[in-house]
């Protein structure tokens, strides 16, 4: 198998470990083991000290006593609305409460979203629409004190304050009432999962404490003891039972919600959780006193746990039955076993594995991703769309540095499988290859591969299967010296995928601690993990339950399995996590695209593939630009600029020669075999040469014997269109060339200068059978195409040992242009600055896009020095206009938006446009790509309200507001454009304004949206009067408008239609109505009528109708 590895979310649980000292009067042993207390210790006088059990000393007059707490991280899922006791404690039987530590007495630690709280640990609420949201909010505050005799009471100076995103307080400090009935105490567990009774909605939950924001955004509270009313912490227990620095909250809530109880979950989190698991129990071992909630990791942890990540993908984490944690930290984020996620330093692959800590400190996991106990509302924590990548239709480069481009939409890892086995997908230990690339940005990169099966054979095949793996939302889940995970766990995606996800980890960095195993050795373990077990790789996942460990070496197994009773015998140091973090990471969507079938190049000197080879070709990327034009070349011959004389060195060696913009050349000389050197290596001048040239005598050469010189020319990097002579071939002298890019060979070209029948041409051999001579004299011309090495091995060829003096000179090369900084130079790259817009139509050739070729050229028709040409021999070479320079792109290149205009639309609703759609003026397109809809941006007009303008990540306009008319709103997913308008209004809005991108990032004109609603035409009644036995013209229209100007008409009168051109008579009850052919309307009343006469007539303005009389 092959496996390229490249830089590119992530549970972290991190265990609070607590250190007591103890002044027992009757106990002497020293002691290890899980947190056991006995109901009789009602003498001990205890000071709290929280720093790391397993480093820490406890002191007495006659024991020191090491006491660890187990961690396990467990999360459930909600059922209800508001985020609290509900959702981590789903029954009443297990425990899970809040656990806020603040004691830096004795040099004690502190953690939990106390006041000062570092930004990971505090817990925050976030609100959506200040004008209708509160925030809600209650619990019970009891000190942690049953360890020491107490019986954990109830906090009497518990404080709380609110914080704005900036940090400035906004509410508080304000004491929290601990008894029941008072606003913000919740007395027992029914009362937590009912929730707080907001207006009297909830009779049976608690009575909250309601926080009003002034504005939206992030809000925090921090929660804790103080004995100076809320102004600073509390940092030492006072009394045996007021150990004020150390509190847990056994029940707690916390709801947004409006007035009217319209409660929304999922808008608490957290980047660090501070939890401790308990029992509802007999605490201090009185059977007088109330069972009252007492911490214990007798506990188990029964719910699951959801993380938002960075790229905006939301995971849900289910550890299996079974995990009994206590004190203990939850967090998440992007790299792993890390101190702080957001340090430049880390690095994907190093941290990933699973690390011993043994002795010394545990990762911090600081800084990570925000962690909610209820699925994050999606309303506010968008979720990602999945990713698309889109492969390129060729392979570029020659075997041993082949890349393959891809197009990525989202950041991402990235895994490319090569397939030669002939079974669709990937098998490992195959001919099939993997390539896998982490920390991948948007936009085009190139992926490296040798050119090798997974078996490490060169490929010889003209094309190969090529598919793309995307992944987003990476989550990685070490936990902090969890001792045991018996039955694994499992994640399942929330958005945008919500299928399992698959398991990856890799244990195989894990190290034994010390060599015994006993109650005194608790920070020992001498458990092994598999040196050749692992999932590491991209696509070698598997869905969950799975990662279980318990004892030596655990793989797919679940449960695990146990040795020697480990996991019962209450010793640390056999169980697999001890002093470990064991680290699993999935990934929330994968994408993966149908196969592609690509081209290899033929890297036979011909890049473009058009039958010339580089060294000849003029335009080795068929874009009509030469390559001169595309590259740095020196100017005429390089010089020297170095003066040497060696006779005795083996190797000669002669550094930084031909110099030129930052690039030289090292240059060694080597005689090899029973070769001597006579002169040596020295630089010299001579008339009919150019410059300094360097001259080279070995002597007792025979190349048959190998007694040779191997002359090597080492450029500091890859440089193109080398060319030099070597002169003074004579005398059956012979010289061998080679070149090499990289390590892999390239194409070398010898011309003869002026040898004529006395050179011997055989590839890149000559042999020479000329009379005495020096250079210029003599000579051939070497050219090769690009490298960065030349290598020149000569010596006698004529089966006798003999001196060889040779001459190289006049040296000339060109520095490649890599105007984007893809890795390939200009005069190989079709698009040159990573427009999108390929350089062929950046010259000012002005072709069009129709006549690029699928690989962005002009194509393999050529004329004889490898410029395009057309069918009937017409040259397309063409001068650069911008194809260095991504701010300016060819027309061809360019997408083109059309206007949009939608009439007749009803008034008073929405009007939803697809800007894609042909709307009266043809549909938007792009020459030479396709359009991207999630570009879609919107141009405000000059009268928009400056404060209503939305954009997203990508600098894109998706609402505005025009004022007085209504807001503009583009679908971030589909592009269509939407105009609400405001109650009232019922006129045509002023025209928006939007643009678009292709899928190379190109963007369009602006084009115009125009929308005409239609206003139905208002008929008013008339009134006329006509003598007995009278007749009367009627205008009905004269009275009767329409908003929008439309010419109005009659189409019935008395429920007669009316038929233009048409003369007709219609009765009326009392009377007759004549419409001559001209449209003139007449009433005559019936012989002898007098009084009233009433008949209706309805009119049309094209597209509505209104009624009168």
């Amino acid at each position: 198998m092959t496996k390229f590895t490249f830089r590119f979310l992530v549970f972290i649980f991190s265990k609070i470990k607590n250190t007591l000292v103890f002044n027992l009067q009757s106990y002497t042993s020293i002691f290890t083991g899980l947190f056991r207390y006995t109901y009789t210790q009602k003498n001990i006088k205890s000071n709290y000290i929280h720093s790391n059990m397993k480093n820490s000393t406890l002191l007495s007059n006659s024991f020191l006593s090491s006491i660890l707490f187990f961690i396990a991280f467990l999360f459930i899922t909600p059922n209800v609305f508001a985020d609290g006791t509900k959702q981590v404690m789903p029954n009443e039987t297990n425990g899970t409460s809040i656990y806020i530590v603040t004691d830096t007495n004795l040099g004690g630690s502190v953690s939990g979203p106390y006041l000062g709280a570092p930004e990971s640990e505090r817990i925050y609420f976030t609100i959506n629409d200040a004008t209708t949201e509160n925030f809600y909010f209650g619990l019970q505050a009891r000190m942690r004190n049953s360890f020491a005799g107490g019986n954990n009471p109830l906090g009497t100076n518990f404080y709380y304050q609110i914080f704005d995103a900036a940090g400035n307080s906004v509410a508080g400090p304000f004491l929290m009432g601990n008894n029941n009935g008072s606003a913000g105490f919740i007395n027992n567990y029914a009362e937590a999962v009912a929730g707080p009774n907001i207006g009297g909605a909830t009779p049976g939950g608690y009575t909250p404490i309601t926080f009003n924001p002034s504005a939206n955004g992030d809000y925090y509270i921090s929660l804790y003891s103080s004995y100076d009313g809320g102004a600073t912490v509390a940092t030492g227990g006072n009394t045996i039972n007021g150990l004020d620095q150390l509190m847990f909250l056994p029940y707690f809530d916390f709801t947004v919600s409006t007035a009217a109880n319209n409660q929304t979950e999922g808008r608490i989190w957290s980047r660090k959780w501070n939890f401790i698991t308990y029992l509802v129990e007999d605490a201090d071992g009185d059977v007088s006193t109330a069972n009252v909630p007492n911490p214990t990791e007798a506990a188990s942890f029964e719910g699951n746990f959801f993380v938002y990540t960075d790229d905006q993908v939301i995971l849900e984490v289910d550890f299996e039955e079974g995990f009994r944690p206590f004190g203990y930290q939850l967090a998440m984020n992007r790299f792993g076993v890390v101190n702080d996620d957001t340090d430049p330093a880390n690095d994907f692959i190093a941290d990933r594995t699973s690390k011993t800590y043994g002795l010394g400190t545990a990762p911090l996991l600081d800084n990570g991703y925000q962690v909610f106990i209820a699925s994050p509302d999606q309303n506010v924590f968008i979720p990602s769309p999945e990713p698309s990548p889109v492969v390129a239709n060729g392979i570029i480069g020659c075997p041993g540095s082949y890349f393959i481009p891809i197009t990525l939409q989202l950041a991402q890892d990235t895994a490319i499988v090569i397939e030669f086995n002939g079974t669709p997908g990937y098998q490992e230990g195959t001919t099939d290859v993997l390539l896998e690339s982490f920390e991948n940005e948007p936009g085009e990169i190139f992926v490296p591969w040798d050119g090798n099966d997974g078996l490490g054979n060169p490929v010889t095949v003209s094309t190969i299967s090529v598919t793309v793996n995307s992944f987003i939302g990476r989550t990685n889940i070490p936990m902090v010296d969890a001792e045991l995970n018996l039955n694994g766990l499992s994640v399942n995606g929330v958005a945008p995928n919500t299928n399992s996800r698959l398991l990856r980890w890799d244990d195989r960095e894990i190290i034994t601690t010390g060599t015994v195993c006993d109650a005194s050795n608790a920070l020992n373990n001498i458990t092994t993990a598999s040196p050749t077990f692992h999932r590491s790789e991209l696509l070698d996942g598997i869905v969950g339950p799975a990662h279980a460990w318990s004892s030596s070496n655990p793989d797919d197994t679940v449960p695990a399995i146990s040795q020697g009773g480990n996991d019962t015998d209450n010793l640390l140091c056999n169980d697999f996590g001890n002093t470990r973090v064991i680290n699993t990471w999935t990934y929330g969507s994968t994408v993966e695209t149908a196969p592609a079938t690509l081209d290899l190049p033929n890297c036979d000197g011909d890049t473009d593939d058009d039958g010339i080879d580089d060294i000849t070709d003029l335009d080795d990327d068929n874009d009509g630009i030469l390559d001169t034009d595309e590259l740095n070349c020196s100017s005429g011959f390089v010089d020297l600029a170095q003066t040497f004389n060696d006779n005795t060195s083996n190797p000669v060696i002669v550094n930084n020669a031909y110099p030129f913009n930052g690039v030289d050349v090292d240059m060694t000389f080597e005689i090899q075999g029973g070769a001597t050197w006579t002169s040596g290596v020295n630089s010299q001048s001579s008339a009919g040469v150019s410059g300094a040239y360097i001259n080279t005598q070995p002597a007792n050469t025979n190349f048959a014997n190998g007694d040779i010189g191997v002359y090597t020319l080492t450029f500091s990097q890859t440089v193109y269109n080398i060319k030099f002579k070597l002169g003074g071939l004579d005398n059956l002298d012979r010289a061998d060339f080679t070149a090499s890019e990289s390590g892999f060979n390239v194409p070398v070209q010898l011309t003869d200068i002026n040898l004529g029948a006395n050179g011997t041409f055989t590839g890149s051999s000559v042999v020479s059978s000329a009379g005495p001579g020096n250079a210029p004299d003599n000579s051939v011309q070497i050219e090769v195409a690009g490298a960065n090495q030349v290598v020149i091995r000569v010596g006698k060829n004529d089966g006798n040992a003999g001196t060889v003096t040779l001459q190289i000179y006049e040296v000339e090369y060109c520095l490649p242009i890599n105007s984007d900084i893809d890795g390939i130079p200009n005069h190989l790259d079709v698009d040159s600055d990573a427009d999108g817009c390929v350089d062929a139509l950046e010259g000012d050739g002005t072709y069009q896009a129709s006549i690029i070729a699928g690989d962005g050229s002009l194509g393999t028709n050529v004329d004889a020095n490898g410029v395009p040409e057309t069918a009937g021999s017409v040259s397309l070479q063409q001068a650069d206009v911008s194809s260095t320079d991504p701010n300016v792109s060819s027309a061809q290149c360019t997408p083109v938006a059309v206007d949009d205009t939608l009439t007749n639309l009803p008034i008073n609703t929405n009007a939803v446009v697809d800007v894609f759609a042909d709307n009266g003026n043809g549909v938007d397109s792009d020459a030479n790509g396709t359009l991207d809809p999630t570009t879609v941006s919107l141009v405000p007009s000059g009268t928009a309200n400056p404060a209503s303008i939305v954009t997203d990540a990508n600098g894109d306009v998706t609402s505005y507001e025009e004022p007085g008319q209504g807001v503009w709103t583009v679908n971030p997913t589909t592009g269509a454009v939407t105009f609400d308008p405001d109650p009232g209004f019922t006129t045509n809005p002023t025209p928006a304004l939007y643009n678009v991108e292709d899928n190379d990032g190109n963007q369009s004109n602006d084009a115009t949206i125009t929308l005409e609603f239609q206003n139905p035409p208002v008929a008013v009644d008339d009134n006329y009067t006509v003598a007995e036995e009278g007749t009367v013209t009627l205008t009905p229209l004269d009275l009767d408008s329409d908003l929008d100007g439309d010419t109005l008409s009659i189409v019935s009168i008395n429920g007669v239609a009316l038929t233009p051109g048409t003369a007709q008579v219609i009765d009326t009850p009392n009377g007759t109505v004549n419409v001559d052919a001209a449209g003139v309307i007449t009433f005559t009343p019936d012989a002898n009528y007098n009084g009233t006469e009433t008949f209706p007539y309805v009119i049309t303005d094209g597209t509505d109708t209104a009624t009168a009389d």
